[in-house]
């Protein structure tokens, strides 16, 4: 392999509720890399997020439950106070808009640990969760391979 560590890119949507917005991992050139769409409320793109981390540095890399403090905080919100506030006619779009971003509040994400302890995450819908844990073991498998060729 030339001591050069590469998988193909894998491109998963974030949630299943706006399937056009995909994370993009790779691996080549001995670096992790990942594109992460910024969005508002998980729905409207506003920009990309760009991730890359040597192999050599990597720690970890898992998929796993993580909650955005901020989005459920919103989204609650959105569900609980229309209600006290609002007509029923006015309250059901925020009540829908709500569970929108609770839901996205509440998805698995991707948590790439380094060893200058940063943590760097990534969403991941519910239904590409198993695509991504295989991308992952190969990840794994050439982080372990790259870091027995430094030590050899």
């Amino acid at each position: 392999m030339s001591g050069q560590v590469q998988a193909p890119p894998i491109r998963v949507p974030t949630h299943n509720l706006t399937r056009y917005l995909r994370t993009t991992i790779e691996v080549s050139d001995n670096t992790v890399r990942w594109t992460v769409p910024r969005t508002i409320l998980g729905l409207m793109r506003v920009g990309l997020r760009l991730v890359a981390v040597p192999v050599a540095d990597v720690v970890s890399i898992r998929v796993g439950r993580a909650v955005s403090p901020l989005r459920l905080v919103i989204g609650l919100a959105g569900v609980i106070l229309p209600w006290f506030f609002l007509p029923w006619w006015a309250a059901l779009p925020l009540l829908l808009i709500g569970l929108w971003i609770t839901l996205v509040a509440l998805g698995p994400q991707l948590i790439l640990a380094t060893q200058q302890n940063e943590t760097h995450r990534a969403p991941v819908c519910f239904g590409h969760q198993l695509d991504a844990e295989l991308y992952i073991s190969v990840v794994e498998d050439l982080v372990a391979e790259s870091g027995a060729g430094q030590q050899g």
